[in-house]
């Protein structure tokens, strides 16, 4: 080993040098790194509100050539819903996307190709189920949404629980162009209750539980209660049209329940029944003192009572009897 005195002239410059350059190589290769990683600001929004949404998990992915993805990284969102990453390739030809689970189902977003801002949009269609006898939001409340058929047979999408404040917000495909439907079990009479049509991502409303409508079907020349018959319920619209809403059957007493919105806003239905030959209907806001045969079909004249939710529809009996007392 050579002492201090033996180093030869300039040996401590080609180290300062050779450290120098290495420096300067780290910070090169520090740069290339930055400039391949670009800086990518997610913002998770309530699609309806536009509110950001805090302390959710946003995913970030590759979508490769061959289709496939890979995982990236991942961030929790902050008080304003943002999060950011640093994504290679990301404005140079490589495609990104995000992906979260802000409301119970998982949602991909568009798309990801250039730097900055990127809103990620959530809870494309938002339904609030009200409790029809208190006007609040039902919390806890199991709904299934459907895609809606015309021939009624909805198809199943997806199942759901209702927030504190009674609401759902889902992410299904297509929202804007493809009709939906919520069904869930109404208190009031045990049934599926089925929404209107949905073709816009809301808020909607969807009432479940109203006070009762309760039909009652007899015998109209003995009084006997009919059981097993149908009684349809069907709303009269602006227009005249009428639109039917629920079909149930009678129990052992005759009598059948529905679950009606807007009864008291002032929205009218009939009831419509066939125990026999002929068609009957009979109008949920007749009140005493109307003609007889006000709100029924032709087929038959009939009498019955409507106090807030009572109406008894009693139809002809197979020898052309007329219902009533």
């Amino acid at each position: 080993m050579r002492s201090p005195s033996e180093i030869p002239i300039g040996y401590g410059g080609r180290l300062k040098t050779r450290f120098s350059l290495f420096v300067l190589i780290a910070v090169l290769a520090f740069w290339a790194g930055l400039a391949n990683a670009a800086l990518l600001d997610i913002q998770l929004l309530d699609d309806v509100t536009g509110a950001g949404i805090a302390n959710v998990e946003i995913h970030a992915y590759e979508r490769m050539a061959d289709g496939s993805e890979a995982w990236k990284a991942k961030h929790v969102s902050d008080a304003g819903g943002r999060v950011s990453f640093d994504l290679e390739g990301l404005g140079a030809g490589r495609t990104y996307f995000a992906r979260a689970k802000p409301f119970g189902m998982w949602v991909s977003s568009a798309p990801i190709t250039r730097t900055g801002w990127f809103g990620f949009t959530v809870g494309r269609l938002q339904v609030q189920v009200i409790d029809g006898r208190t006007g609040l939001g039902s919390a806890g409340q199991s709904i299934t949404l459907k895609r809606w058929q015309p021939d009624g047979n909805h198809q199943v999408v997806m199942t759901a629980v209702t927030d504190g404040s009674g609401w759902v917000k889902l992410d299904p495909g297509g929202v804007g162009t493809e009709p939906y439907v919520v069904s869930a079990t109404s208190p009031t009479d045990g049934y599926q209750k089925v929404s209107d049509k949905y073709l816009s991502k809301g808020p909607h409303r969807f009432v479940l539980g109203n006070e009762p409508v309760i039909a009652r079907v007899v015998d109209g020349r003995s009084g006997a209660a009919l059981a097993e018959k149908w009684v349809e319920a069907w709303e009269v619209l602006a227009d005249g049209q009428k639109a039917l809403r629920h079909k149930r059957w009678t129990d052992a007493s005759g009598q059948v329940r529905f679950d009606l919105d807007g009864i008291q806003s002032g929205r009218r239905y009939v009831l419509r029944a066939q125990p026999y030959l002929n068609t009957v209907e009979r109008r949920t806001d007749r009140r005493r003192g109307r003609d007889r045969t006000a709100g029924w079909a032709a087929a038959g004249s009939v009498t019955g009572r409507h106090k807030r939710s009572c109406v008894c529809v009693e139809g002809r009996d197979a020898a052309g009897g007329v219902a009533g007392r």
